[in-house]
């Protein structure tokens, strides 16, 4: 009886350690790559390149094909909320919302105000998400919030001038006001608004023309700025911002022109037009340079234009202008340790990337 119960006991544990672990397997690998390219001002040239992770194909001028239209003039952002993807396209003053599952548009939000009778563009520039509503900077100088259930516009608030960058922190919008149509009389504050009330509760002030705006997994928040060119005086700079207290903690003396966040790493890269690019990586959590020359095959790049983490690999996608800035780009991929994988060709001036899983 007794060899008997440990049988039981035995073949009770097998079969309830193999249901647990099949329940709680999840494989996640990534599928495809989407590329904003947003041409030349003006040109109305936008363009959206498709890489295919598991063939390895790549499919140019995809919007394109999948809508039978253009995608409009100079689109600045591209992110992914739930199943949608939102492209805030700025000389064209409008959001387009497109399903994931069938790749299509299923909407433009148009971004336009009225004034003196007269329609004006509001200049949408940079996205972000929370609560189920996504808050969009434009360069007339407000925050809008759309409804992402319903695709429309709610409300809006007044912050700085020419807001730019945009990220959350602890229920709060962390707002860049650059002032960068405004030389040379530009910004120096980051806005800070309560998600619950849509109140702005303060600015913080920053070094001169603020930019991209990120939050770790921790909730501290980084930015950096762009100084005054040719950066005589007012030079670039990286900063660390508590979403605790709402105050500027540390101001770093590295020239930074664009960096994205992943996990508690900031991924950073410096471009002065003059001399060759720099690329590094920046501890959040210890604030300090871990890598100071981050790709091991950084001469592949001239100029650079964008930054992503794809998170599962850890591999790091470089945008890369032409030189002419008219002719098309590429983006560079290179595994974590900063060695070199693929290119993939672009449209021109390659901005944005978003995976899919």
């Amino acid at each position: 009886m007794k060899k008997l119960l440990v049988l039981l006991l035995v073949a009770f544990t097998l079969v309830s350690c193999y249901d647990s672990s099949e329940e709680e397997i999840v494989v996640e690998s990534l599928q495809s790559v989407y590329i904003l390219s947003e041409g030349a001002y003006g040109q109305n040239n936008a363009s959206m390149t498709y890489y295919n992770a598991e063939d390895e194909s790549v499919t140019q001028g995809f919007f394109e094909l999948q809508n039978s239209r253009g995608l409009g003039d100079t689109p600045n952002d591209m992110k992914v909320y739930g199943d949608y993807m939102y492209i805030v396209v700025n000389g064209s003053h409008q959001v387009e919302v497109i399903d994931l599952l069938t790749q299509k548009s299923i909407k433009k939000i148009p971004m336009f105000r009225t004034i003196d009778g007269n329609e004006v563009g509001m200049s949408p520039r940079y996205i972000a998400f929370a609560n189920d509503n996504a808050y969009v900077t434009s360069y007339d100088g407000y925050v809008t919030k759309i409804d992402i259930a319903t695709l429309e516009i709610v409300s809006e608030i007044k912050v700085g001038l020419n807001p730019d960058g945009i990220c959350v922190a602890k229920n709060k919008l962390y707002v860049c006001n650059s002032g960068g149509f405004n030389a040379p009389t530009y910004d120096n504050t980051v806005s800070v608004i309560n998600l619950g009330t849509f109140e702005e509760i303060k600015k913080i002030v920053v070094p001169v023309n603020p930019y991209k705006i990120q939050a770790d997994d921790s909730g501290r928040v980084f930015l950096n700025t762009r100084g005054v060119y040719p950066y005589t005086e007012e030079t670039p700079t990286f900063n660390y911002i508590s979403s605790t207290t709402d105050t500027l903690m540390a101001t770093y003396d590295i020239e930074v022109s664009n960096f994205i966040i992943n996990g508690n790493k900031a991924y950073l890269y410096s471009y002065d037009y003059v001399n060759a690019p720099s690329f590094m990586s920046f501890d959040t959590e210890t604030q300090t340079l871990d890598e100071v020359d981050l790709l091991k095959d950084s001469s592949l790049i001239d100029y650079p234009y964008s930054i992503n983490i794809e998170s599962l690999s850890g591999d790091i996608y470089i945008g890369a202008a032409a030189t002419d800035y008219v002719s098309t780009g590429s983006v560079f991929c290179f595994d974590s340790e900063g060695t070199y994988k693929f290119e993939i060709p672009t449209g021109v001036g390659p901005n944005g990337v978003v995976f899919e899983y």
